[in-house]
């Protein structure tokens, strides 16, 4: 049977003399009272390569019981060997984490004490407090179920990351975990943080990273979020995960550290940086922010709007290191975030419709437009009214579908949206108005309806958004009826309401007019409120909230229609649920 004690030197083995009292005392001016190992690697345990039943105990400085002890050389530490168990009992005969300790208490006697490197089965493991007679050196997985074998070591117990290695509280040390923050012991302390990777500074109420105060990293509050995601700071100073669908979504850095004192890296080396699904990304690639999936990375470049975000060290298929550089927002042509081109208006005539599952459709050509960029509107050619079809359904990037109940009506479709084509769609105009509450309203059967003139537009071919003032929330009129090619009506149940109207449409004298799209994405970044989730999306590039939108869910992959709620500076959009992925495209 092998010894359970290895090879080592103490201070003075204390028998019998005032010597040891008075080495210790000045033992306890370094450790402060703590046991702790001297350096990052002391007394490291690390795997046998050739047994699976044994690791090896490396040579180191710790400190136990104010007596300084080197392990001198290294120590091998046999799990079948009973000599090297706190408690052998049954053998070794368990799975799971195994704590390899360091044993040793200062007591006066002859033959002085020897430090021991003991095994803690874990069904024994309870019996270990930090602070007692043992110094924790390592956890070691232990598979199978008959023979046993050890698989890996571990700096601390993954079922209890408060029994780990541990170190000196000197004033310059280190922790393979950041511990909690103890005023009394850490202000003014500097750490190295084993985790982290990261020097840390102990200031009067916590620890600061020295990266997030060198120029190159900040602090913030870093919760809900993924080392290697990309994020901005929004209108509201939180972070957001950063998306190339919008200007104002690009990116600022990269998350390094969460948590509510967490890291973002602004400029320089970042890893484990995230690549959308389905992206090839190589060492030597410029790359840019993605605009498919949030907080991601692409080697292409997307339009309309692109943001270069650095070049690539090292990848693989699912992660880079990349060095981070923000580069400013870009949109394609010549960088104008003005819309001036849609697509024409387009006729689908009664007899074209195609019957599928009680319902009829019919597709329109959009190849001429960034997909899903664009607001939609639909009225019946005979009667005027806008209506709203069963679905809007994009079939591919190139092919609109759209569904109706009945295929016996011509159907008129307008879209306006961005576009890279070279050929020149409509130039745009914008008509608002606000019609009062009250005797304004003039009333029609059981309905209410109030004109307003378009004849700065041309023909019925426009998009319309109706808002209540008194709520700030988008509405769906009871109706809306391009009476004729100048007057449009608006219908509602009641006259007790005041309403803003926005018309954007083909103008023979242009207005300057901005678009973007962006996407909205599904999970925790919806806010839970009175029984509704909603998300905020900025429009401060707007000068007013004279707006339309169009919401398209990436789930049922048609166009839905949300409540729009709108308070300055942006709008909060309200859905049932937290499960979707919106793509939102704005025109005013």
């Amino acid at each position: 049977m092998a010894s359970s004690v290895p090879l080592q030197n103490r201070a003075v083995d204390p028998f019998a003399s005032y010597n040891s009292n008075t080495v210790n005392t000045l033992t306890r001016m370094l450790t402060y009272g703590d046991d702790g190992l001297a350096t990052p690697r002391s007394c490291d345990v690390s795997l046998d390569a050739t047994s699976n039943t044994q690791v090896i105990l490396e040579p180191g400085f710790l400190y136990m019981d104010d007596v300084w002890i080197n392990i001198s050389s290294q120590h091998v530490i046999d799990f079948t060997d009973s000599e090297h168990y706190y408690i052998f009992d049954t053998g070794f005969d368990e799975a799971g984490y195994y704590y390899i300790v360091l044993e040793y208490t200062f007591t006066k006697s002859r033959p002085a004490p020897n430090a021991k490197a003991l095994i803690v089965k874990p069904s024994q493991v309870g019996a270990y407090t930090p602070g007692n007679s043992w110094l924790f050196l390592k956890a070691v997985k232990v598979e199978g179920v008959g023979p046993f074998y050890i698989t890996d070591v571990e700096d601390y117990d993954p079922m209890n990351p408060d029994n780990k290695r541990t170190f000196l509280r000197s004033y310059a040390g280190s922790e393979v975990a950041l511990p909690t923050h103890l005023p009394e012991k850490d202000q003014g302390r500097f750490v190295y943080g084993l985790d982290d990777d990261d020097f840390f500074f102990g200031l009067s109420d916590r620890w600061v990273a020295l990266s997030a105060v060198a120029g190159s990293s900040f602090e913030a509050n870093v919760t809900g979020f993924d080392i290697g995601e990309l994020v901005f700071i929004n209108n509201t100073g939180n972070l957001q995960l950063a998306l190339a669908s919008l200007p104002n979504t690009t990116a600022d850095g990269v998350v390094t550290k969460i948590g509510t004192n967490g890291i973002i890296r602004s400029s320089g080396l970042a890893t484990n940086v995230k690549i959308e699904s389905g992206g090839n990304v190589n060492v030597g690639d410029i790359v840019y922010l993605s605009k498919n999936e949030p907080g991601k990375i692409s080697s292409q470049k997307s339009t309309p709007y692109s943001q270069f975000v650095g070049r690539c060290v090292a990848a693989d298929t699912t992660s880079a290191s990349i060095l981070f550089h923000r580069g400013e927002p870009t949109a394609a042509g010549d960088g104008s975030l003005n819309l001036g081109t849609s697509i024409p208006l387009a006729f689908l005539p009664a007899g074209g419709w195609i019957g599928s599952g009680g319902s009829f459709y019919q597709d329109i050509d959009i190849s001429d437009i960034f997909a899903k960029n664009a607001v939609i509107t639909v009225w019946d050619a005979t009667s005027g009214l806008v209506i709203q079809p069963e679905n809007l359904e994009f079939v591919s990037d190139d092919l609109l579908r759209v569904w109706i109940p009945v295929g016996d009506v011509t159907v008129e479709v307008f879209i306006i949206g961005q576009t890279d084509s070279t050929i020149p769609g409509a130039t745009i105009g914008k008509v608002t108005d606000t019609l009062s509450a009250g005797a304004a309203w003039l009333s029609s059967g059981s309905l209410y309806y109030q004109t307003i003139d378009v004849s700065s537009l041309i023909g019925r071919s426009s998009a319309v958004m109706v808002r209540d003032t008194s709520t700030n929330k988008m509405i769906m009129p009871a109706e809306i009826d391009f009476d004729s090619t100048s007057t449009l009506k608006i219908w509602m149940p009641t006259n007790t309401l005041e309403l803003e109207v926005v018309v954007i449409g083909p103008s023979s004298t242009p207005q300057t007019t901005t678009s973007f799209s962006t996407i909205i994405p599904s999970g925790a970044s919806w806010t839970l409120s009175g029984g509704q989730y909603y998300q905020d999306v900025d429009i401060s590039i707007f000068n007013d909230d004279n707006l339309v939108l169009q919401f398209y869910d990436y789930d049922s992959n048609e166009v839905t229609i949300p409540t729009v709620e709108f308070i300055t500076g942006f709008i909060r959009v309200w859905m049932p649920d937290n499960t979707h992925q919106l793509n939102v495209t704005i025109i005013g």
